[in-house]
């Protein structure tokens, strides 16, 4: 997977409830230059454990 670079302006319509990622903005937005989808559960403690593979922990 390609490392996302952070931007400084949201993905349109991409919310993010993982306030622990360091693309999640204090509005709930993704600021990742883009998204992979992954995984299937909504705990999130490392990039394993999320839907977003673009996860990365702050």
């Amino acid at each position: 997977m390609i490392k996302a670079k952070k931007c400084t302006e949201n993905l349109p319509g991409v919310n993010c409830d993982v306030t622990n990622c360091v693309y999640n903005s204090p509005d709930h937005m993704c600021h990742a230059d883009h998204i992979q989808v992954a995984n299937q559960t909504q705990s999130c403690k490392n990039e394993q454990d999320t839907f977003c593979g673009t996860f990365e922990a702050r």
